[in-house]
Formats: C-alpha cells, sequence, structure tokens
C-alpha cells in the first residue's frame, strides 16, 4: 500500500486526493456486514462486503443508489490501531461525500466519527509546525462564524491563509464569534521551496493528502490525528455513574465559552437536540437550565445543565464513549465550538 501510494502522489498529475478517515470503535471490520443486515435504513440505501487483506487490513466495497444512479467505490480499514479504524480511499470526492462519510455515520453508535473542534484543529496546528522546524508551513484555516448573539444558522465561510499567525487571529475571532472549524489546508515546504507535503484536516477527521510521501502522510498527518482521536476516546470512556462504598460518583465535563450563553442560544438547543434524544426539560430559564436525555441508539442517558459561560453534560448509569463524543459534537454544531474540559480532571 505504501509503495502504490508513494507512486502516485509523489507525482505532479490530475488526481483525487488520497482520503484517510479515522472513526472510533471497538469492533472488528468484518462486523460491519451483520450491521449492514441489521440496520433497515442501511439495508435499503447500501449494498457493500467486507474482504480480509491481511491481518488488521481490509477492503470495503460499498454501492448506493443516487437518484437514477449507482455510485460504487472502495475503502481499505486498517483495523491495527486498538478501539480505531483508519479508511483509506483515493476515490472521488462525490463518493467520499455521498457515499462513504454517510455510510459510516449510519453505523453509530457501533462505530462514531473523530470529531475535532477548531481548539484541537490547533493543537494538531501547533504539532505540525514543530515537526517541520526549518521548513515553511503555509496554513489555510476556513470557519463559518456568527456573532455571539446571532440567530438562525451558520454564516458563510472564513478564510485564514497565512505562513503564520492564522492560529493568532483565530483565536481573537473566537473572542468575537461563535465558530465551527470547516478544514485545516497546510502546505508544507523545504528550504529549497520545494514541496514536503499537500494536503487538509477536516472537524470530522477526515485527512486529505494531494501531494507528499505516503509515509510522511502516515508519520506526520495520519498517526498524529489517530493518536488524538484515542486521546479523546479515553477522555469519554468510563465515566458512567458509579456506586461506591455506598457514596455515587459523578464524572461530568463542561463544554465552556468566551461568553455567556443568551436565552435564544439555550431554546435553540433544547429545540434541536430534541429531535435526537428523549429530552426532558428539569428547569427552563435563565443563567440556569436543566435537562435529562436519553440516547435511545444504545441506551446512554446524561444530565445536561447551562449555567452562564458552560454547558456540563454529566453521564448517568450508562455513558458510551462514542454516545458521548456525539452529543458533545451536536451542541458544538448548535451553539460554536469551546472549550472541552473535565470538571474534575482536565481534557486531554
Amino acid at each position: 500500500m505504501t509503495s502504490t501510494f508513494d507512486s502516485v502522489y509523489t507525482t505532479l498529475s490530475r488526481k483525487p486526493p488520497l482520503k484517510a478517515i479515522v472513526v472510533s470503535t471497538s469492533l472488528d471490520p468484518t462486523a460491519i456486514e451483520s450491521i449492514l443486515g441489521r440496520r433497515r435504513k442501511l439495508k435499503r440505501a447500501y449494498r457493500g462486503q467486507v474482504l480480509e487483506l491481511e491481518s488488521n487490513l481490509f477492503n470495503l466495497s460499498l454501492q448506493k443508489g443516487i437518484r437514477s444512479k449507482v455510485a460504487r467505490g472502495q475503502a481499505i480499514v486498517d483495523s491495527s490501531k486498538e478501539g480505531l479504524w483508519i479508511l483509506f480511499t483515493d476515490e472521488p470526492n462525490y463518493y467520499v461525500k455521498h457515499v462513504l462519510s454517510p455510510f459510516l455515520n449510519g453505523l453509530y453508535p457501533d462505530v462514531s466519527r473523530a470529531y475535532l473542534n477548531y481548539r484541537q484543529i490547533l493543537n494538531f496546528l501547533a504539532f505540525l509546525r514543530e515537526t517541520y522546524t526549518g521548513s515553511t508551513v503555509l496554513t489555510s484555516i476556513a470557519v463559518k462564524r456568527q456573532k455571539r448573539s446571532g440567530k438562525g444558522g451558520k454564516k458563510g465561510t472564513l478564510l485564514l491563509w497565512e505562513e503564520e499567525g492564522s492560529e493568532d487571529e483565530l483565536r481573537q475571532h473566537a473572542q468575537k464569534y461563535r465558530l465551527w472549524i470547516d478544514q485545516l489546508g497546510y502546505e508544507i515546504r523545504d528550504k529549497s521551496d520545494l514541496r514536503l507535503l499537500v494536503g487538509s484536516i477536516t472537524g470530522t477527521g477526515i485527512a486529505r493528502l494531494r501531494y507528499g510521501s505516503f509515509q510522511d502522510f502516515m508519520q506526520h498527518i495520519v498517526g498524529p490525528l489517530s493518536a488524538m482521536a484515542s486521546d479523546w476516546r479515553a477522555f469519554y470512556s468510563r465515566r458512567e455513574r458509579k456506586l461506591v462504598n455506598g457514596i455515587v460518583q459523578l464524572s461530568p465535563y463542561a463544554v465552556r465559552y468566551p461568553f455567556a450563553l443568551e436565552d435564544g442560544q439555550i431554546a435553540q438547543i433544547s429545540r434541536e437536540l430534541a429531535n435526537f434524544y428523549s429530552f426532558a426539560v428539569v428547569h427552563s430559564g435563565n443563567p440556569y437550565f436543566a435537562a435529562s436525555l436519553s440516547d435511545s441508539s444504545d441506551g446512554s442517558s446524561f444530565g445536561l445543565t447551562i449555567l452562564r459561560d458552560a454547558v456540563t453534560i454529566t453521564p448517568i448509569s450508562k455513558a458510551s464513549p462514542s454516545a458521548l463524543w456525539e452529543l458533545t459534537n451536536r451542541i458544538q454544531s448548535i451553539i460554536g465550538e469551546g472549550q472541552i474540559e473535565s470538571i474534575h480532571s482536565g481534557a486531554p
């Protein structure tokens, strides 16, 4: 696989970028076919097959009817990292957007996407600059933004493109606006101004390689992205309510913002989460809002409170890491991306 992708992506030619998609799961890829057989919605839309190529390496073939046509494609699934799959495909972007990504979304809660917000993307960018010290690292950061008190959907796309300083500008925007990360583009050049690596990373855990060594892509992009996903899976794990020596122990965490949430934003959270969860409001108001939620997909349950600048999630008797990661992403998709932190021990 390495030699094949190296030969393709170290030559200058028009071709679809190589995509590496990181997802979180404890299952073996051979379980995909049985999940597909059990899920009516997936079964109606897709035909799929999984073939083992070698240890921890599988070929996933999918086809999906879209309007009057059938879209087909393949991906290689690497399951060698505990708790993660990495899917590689050089199929066109249309296939990834309309076939593969919706399929992965449909595997929830058995498989969950690796969501990254703008703060986590900035951490990744800092790592990238440190790794390529002495080289030129050009970046483009695409975010959607909205005024703190804005109503309605996400507004436009802001593109920050600089050799240095784009992250500082992004932090300044985070103080003024509600932000949603779209993607981080990178172009790394050596001291002779020759391109080493060109690609992008999205907030849904998709890394793209447009030009460069596959080995460098794996070592400096996909590897750190996978490690970050593993850290966040660990952060969301083992947070269920426990009874120890007759004492209830809770493990809440919060999404914190640089501004206090307003009545309209609280109402929007309540309204939109009710579309995805069994949702009961316990206390409605500002500055304090409280609700209980249940995810019917796997039975996870949570308490949710909003006070001033923080949305706090308290896992109850059952709370899978997939369900917590999904809930946190939904909250951020509604009101903007914030700082995720454990109430007791801090975030990774």
